[in-house]
């Protein structure tokens, strides 16, 4: 969709923001837990991740409706082509510093060059987001390099299912047919095995039994699809005092239950919740003023940096300085001092590396264009 007043949600950029933090908070304790009285709170943050899945899902219907891309593909590339240049940021630093030593001769500098190109080759699935279905990488380098971009790859092959089934749908039934329904039915059906099955929604990486598909592979497809269909209703409040108390105590409640009982059927709770919060995130029609709509944009602008480079910043920066000083683990106030200006420096150097990379990108996603996207 286009972003102008009439069709952006300001106060969007704000819960992106929060949930972005949330996942970073989760990769920082599960790697290295500085709170333990606390931890039982921190690990149930993983469902952000199932906010930014039932967000995409309302966007994708958005753009379904107006007919803003014409096919499953145009939507996909669309998508592809804001998250590449910062995707291809950290995959070339990320192979870069794997098993990096100094060089003393020129042999290691040959050798530097070798596994850069080994691993770079070896993380081409990591360049397009299929590394949830095509994990060359880990096969060759073990560790959770990329780990957070697991949900980049699945909400881009969801979508683009998503965004087939509807426009599929419609052209074979008609503008009579509501579409969207298939989001509920799917959404039921995959959200009864994934409960039967786990009893939970923490799942991302490991494979579904009997099929080489990543268990967050249905994870991201059932939430989507509950996000598909319930983009097509509103809440309707016109008292504007209750309207002002709700659009405080609605965010509260959700924040609450994302830290609330982590690995259990109240995972579920929460999506059915968060679901209820966009809907009436979307029906609020007021555009805020000049300061806060600034203040949304850049909070907006930053989350996919930050989300993008924080787990480099665990792995090659943090992992490092703690191992050096570890008295830094005891002192939490300055730890997470630390944390904080290592996550901004570097998802600050990334994004301005990542505009240097937009115009060739952008002329490279222009050589693949659809047939019927005239």
């Amino acid at each position: 969709m286009e972003k102008s007043p009439k069709n952006y949600y300001f106060r969007l950029d704000i819960y992106r923001f929060i949930f972005t933090i949330f996942v970073v908070i989760v990769h920082f304790e599960t790697y290295y837990r500085t709170l333990p009285n606390w931890y039982h709170l921190t690990r149930s943050l993983y469902r952000a991740v199932d906010f930014f899945f039932l967000l995409s899902g309302f966007l994708l219907y958005k753009s379904f409706i107006t007919q803003h891309y014409t096919n499953a593909l145009d939507f996909t590339f669309a998508k592809l082509k804001r998250l590449l240049p910062l995707n291809f940021v950290v995959v070339i630093f990320t192979c870069f510093f794997v098993n990096f030593t100094p060089a003393k001769n020129l042999s290691g500098v040959l050798g530097i060059i070798r596994n850069f190109l080994h691993h770079l080759i070896s993380a081409v699935p990591e360049l397009l987001f299929l590394q949830e279905f095509i994990p060359v990488f880990t096969i060759f380098c073990e560790g959770d390099y990329f780990i957070a971009t697991w949900y980049i790859s699945v909400m881009l092959v969801s979508g683009f299912i998503w965004f087939w089934i509807l426009t599929t749908s419609q052209k074979k039934y008609g503008n009579s047919f509501k579409p969207y329904g298939w989001g509920l039915i799917l959404s039921i059906i995959i959200f009864s095995y994934i409960f039967n099955e786990y009893k939970q929604l923490n799942i991302s990486q490991s494979f579904i039994p009997g099929l080489n598909l990543p268990s967050g592979f249905l994870r991201g497809l059932a939430v989507m699809g509950l996000g598909i269909f319930c983009a097509n209703f509103r809440i309707n409040i016109n008292n504007k005092k209750i309207l002002n108390v709700l659009k405080f105590l609605i965010p509260a409640l959700l924040l609450i239950i994302c830290f609330y009982a982590a690995g259990t059927a109240i995972d579920f709770v929460f999506v059915i919740l968060c679901a209820f919060v966009l809907m009436f995130e979307f029906s609020l029609k007021e555009i805020p003023c000049k300061l806060v709509q600034t203040i949304c944009r850049f909070a907006g602008k930053i989350s996919l940096p930050i989300y993008f480079s924080h787990i480099f910043v665990i792995i090659f920066l943090y992992t490092p300085i703690i191992q050096k000083w570890d008295l830094l683990y005891s002192n939490f106030p300055l730890d997470l001092l630390v944390r904080t200006v290592l996550v901004c420096t570097v998802s600050s150097i990334f994004y301005v590396i990542s505009k240097f990379l937009e115009k060739p990108l952008n002329r490279l996603y222009s050589c693949f264009i659809s047939e019927n996207s005239d």
